[in-house]
């Protein structure tokens, strides 16, 4: 039975039907249980890292509190009972998938400053290089790719990259990947042997590369680089991607290459200069105030439903992308917009300081226009910290989740009538200096 699932969880697809059968929980029990042998411990440990490639998976394994569990089976079997594994393919394959899983499932904030969780992302990023230096581009079983997006995940945290960054030319090592990569990539075509996970390895370390771009210190080695982006840039308007990953799942936190590119130029170009207009001098002298929503798609439940209750004050202008993006450049219009609004709502969430391109979008408000904005918490329990929380401090923000939905909207309805009296320049150059 434990193999049949085994086999069934390779595909990322197949999860929601575990999921709904209830097998996140059974597995958790079972690799709770202390008289099991090697072989059913290694399927179960397997299955659990499947279920957590996908979103879903990590939701339901964190309810049932997966990573506090994982934590004792490594303390009570891995580190003890299971010493005397003779083969030692067995014993690294398990470690790997312990460490992979964990690192999926917990979130970047709780990976950071603790000597344990350094060494998930220590082993993470040795077992990644000597991955690089296979000529399967594997290690063990397990291939780049895998590893990669568990690197991906992880370097949404500024201290997390700090971390990787400072291990000697970890950077130089993600370039030259992607630079094979795309090599391997310019000879194949749709439907050829390997092409899916080859466009996934170069899908997931553009992330990376694009995470890299918010930090200063790091941004002149991605410069050096530059030639490798262009390439990158070409590979995107082949197409390829696109036509290979259609039917394939792609995690929520894992960017289009669209906007991978997007947002690496935005971050690397500082003397890029935009023109912005505005069609008058006071926000206050008009009867309409324009207002821009940023927010994460895992949140749009929460957008539609404030987009649909602000909509109805006819003193108020609402961009939202789902209604006005229509060309392939989304950060052309979203910047726009932007420079448009007399006032941006942050619609906050881990979603939200998890995703690269909201830290877009705030880093180009508070940062580069320091235009107004409001920072709204969607629920009861977030709190910003990080990239974020440094972006809001001092700022009145509102919560919702707390008290009733349509009281909190007044509150949100009265900050955002403050902001009318704001004084608009009619016309400035912005140099994008590249603070984010």
């Amino acid at each position: 039975m434990l193999s049949f699932i085994c086999n069934t969880a390779d595909q990322t697809s197949i999860i929601p039907i575990l999921i709904y059968a209830n097998c996140p929980q059974a597995c958790l029990r079972w690799i709770s249980l202390s008289y099991l042998n090697i072989d059913e411990y290694r399927s179960l440990i397997f299955i659990l890292h499947n279920i957590a490639r996908h979103d879903d998976g990590v939701i339901i394994l964190n309810k049932y509190e997966c990573a506090k569990i994982l934590l004792e089976f490594k303390s009570q079997m891995l580190d003890g009972k299971l010493d005397f594994i003779i083969d030692n393919k067995i014993y690294t394959d398990m470690r790997v998938l312990y460490y992979m899983t964990l690192a999926l499932v917990l979130d970047s904030d709780e990976l950071r400053g603790d000597s344990v969780n350094n060494d998930i992302i220590s082993y993470l990023l040795s077992i990644t290089i000597a991955a690089s230096k296979s000529w399967k581009f594997r290690y063990e079983v397990f291939h780049i790719s895998e590893l990669l997006i568990v690197l991906m995940k992880l370097c949404v945290n500024d201290v997390i990259i700090d971390y990787i960054l400072r291990h000697n030319e970890i950077l130089t090592i993600f370039c030259t990947i992607l630079d094979k990569f795309l090599t391997i990539v310019n000879n194949k075509k749709a439907g050829d042997d390997g092409i899916g996970i080859d466009v996934l390895t170069i899908m997931a370390l553009a992330n990376i590369l694009w995470s890299i771009s918010f930090q200063n210190r790091y941004r002149n080695e991605l410069i050096k680089n530059i030639e490798l982006i262009k390439r990158l840039e070409k590979f995107h308007a082949t197409g390829l991607p696109g036509k290979v990953l259609a039917n394939s799942y792609i995690p929520h936190r894992m960017s289009s290459l669209t906007k991978v590119i997007h947002g690496i130029w935005e971050n690397l170009s500082p003397s890029v200069k935009r023109v912005i207009k505005s069609s008058t001098s006071s926000s206050s002298n008009r009867s309409v105030q324009s207002l821009m929503i940023s927010y994460s798609h895992a949140n749009i439940r929460f957008c539609r439903q404030l987009y649909d209750m602000l909509i109805k004050d006819p003193t108020l202008s609402v961009w939202i992308d789902f209604n006005n993006c229509k060309s392939r450049d989304i950060w052309e219009e979203i910047a726009h917009a932007i420079e448009q609004s007399d006032c941006i709502l942050f619609l906050m969430s881990k979603e939200y300081f998890n995703s690269k391109s909201c830290r877009q979008e705030v880093a180009y408000v508070t940062d580069t226009l320091k235009k107004n904005f409001i920072p709204i918490y969607i629920d009861a329990d977030y709190k910003a910290t990080g990239w974020l929380g440094i972006r809001i401090a001092g700022s009145k923000y509102i919560r919702f989740g707390k008290n009733d939905f349509m009281n909190t909207c007044k509150d949100l309805l009265s900050i955002i009538n403050k902001h009318r009296s704001t004084t608009i320049p009619t016309h400035h150059d912005i140099t994008q200096d590249g603070n984010n």
